[in-house]
């Protein structure tokens, strides 16, 4: 791209969409098949000379540079060293390479992305669209999944770090691709023990753009992967006892979901619930998250495997619905929730939807109350801290 005419020339739509512009052959090739065969052509190229192996590099120079002071006081030490130090300066020579290579890169793009701000808005992001959107088959519902937006895995069409990173090229361009790529794909989590990767990646600016995922995205498929499983003792507690009782499963699960709520424009959550009990009880881990996505605008799907055990198993959300004035009173006349149990017939009987509504929405308002009290005294700690820090010595 060598002039303004040439960035005006862009390829036709369907030309985009099939990269005959770009790195293969357009003959007789599929979009996956010549995916395929990009990866394989460049596939070298991409891991000898790639960005992100600039900090791999200085985090292996580290880890020997740790090794060698290990080695400094045992028998032996400088022969033990030599490999050691051998390996050190193959990874600077490396790491040199790279870097001079990549200034040289940033300060060619650099100046060829600003070329980009003779484009109206609207035009600038139908190329970054291109160029960091996934297509989304009718057929196939497919996602980033976390994403590990590296082009080495094939999880973006193009390298991130050529058109993403406000290192290589201008800032301003590096967040309007970031905004573009967080708001037009599908994300998917799949959460297991642990829910502190998902949320360091929606609070981290992946490229120095200032863009942090939890502020875009809008689209995300959330797996709980290890369930929601409560034991009976605590399944059994009352509303308040069990917000009160010292549960690790239930922060655990809590936590994994809470974290959406930062996502400021979320707006289409498809849960996933592995191990998907029949009781209202158990669901008490998830609801009050739910419930409060639901009332922040987001629209909420639940599945799970429960569609042969409830009668609306496929559209599980119905239960976090809030009950109505007759939905109560049925409650209330059948003695309040029943838990599942088998008939004479060995079948699961399940509570009605109207118990689960009625259940879910008591708890909700206790959870809400724990919650404002909590917020209160937190004000008040730091209304505290605050005097002790204007009060004179």
């Amino acid at each position: 791209m060598d002039s303004l005419s040439d960035l005006l020339a862009l390829p036709a739509d369907p030309d985009c969409q099939l990269d005959r512009n770009y790195n293969y052959p357009a003959e007789g090739m599929s979009p996956h098949a010549a995916e395929t065969w990009r990866k394989e052509k460049y596939w070298e190229d991409f891991n000898n000379h790639h960005y992100d192996n600039i900090p791999r590099l200085k985090l292996l120079i580290s880890d020997i540079d740790l090794q060698t002071a290990k080695y400094a006081k045992s028998t032996n030490a400088a022969i033990r060293r030599r490999p050691l130090e051998a390996k050190k300066r193959r990874y600077q020579n490396k790491l040199e390479m790279l870097e001079k290579g990549w200034v040289g890169i940033a300060a060619s793009l650099r100046a060829e992305s600003e070329k980009l701000f003779a484009l109206p808005r609207e035009i600038r992001e139908k190329i970054y669209s291109y160029l960091y959107t996934r297509p989304q088959p009718k057929e196939n519902y497919f996602e980033l999944e976390f994403p590990d937006i590296d082009v080495r895995h094939s999880m973006l069409p193009r390298d991130p770090f050529l058109y993403l990173h406000a290192n290589i090229i201008d800032p301003a361009i590096a967040a309007e691709a970031a905004q573009v790529m967080y708001d037009t794909n599908n994300f998917r989590a799949v959460i297991g023990y642990s829910h502190q990767p998902f949320a360091q990646f929606l609070r981290t600016d992946h490229y120095g753009s200032g863009v942090v995922p939890r502020d875009i995205i809008r689209r995300m498929h959330m797996t709980l992967d290890k369930g929601i499983y409560t034991p009976r003792y605590v399944k059994e507690l009352s509303h308040k006892e069990f917000e009160a009782c010292d549960y690790n499963g239930r922060d655990r699960i809590r936590g994994s979901v809470s974290t959406l709520l930062e996502m400021s424009q979320l707006r289409l959550l498809h849960l996933h619930i592995i191990n998907f009990y029949a009781s209202p009880k158990v669901v008490r881990n998830v609801s009050p998250i739910i419930k409060r996505l639901v009332e922040n605008g987001v629209r909420v799907r639940v599945r799970g495997d429960a569609e042969n055990r409830i009668p609306w198993g496929k559209e599980l959300e119905k239960a976090f619905e809030e009950p109505s004035a007759l939905e109560r009173e049925e409650v209330a006349k059948e003695g309040g929730l029943r838990d599942s149990e088998f008939g004479p017939d060995g079948k699961e009987i399940v509570p009605s939807l109207a118990q689960w509504r009625t259940h879910l929405s008591e708890h909700y308002v206790v959870w809400k109350e724990i919650e404002a009290q909590k917020a209160g005294e937190s004000e008040q700690d730091e209304a505290s801290a605050e005097r002790l820090r204007l009060t004179p010595i």
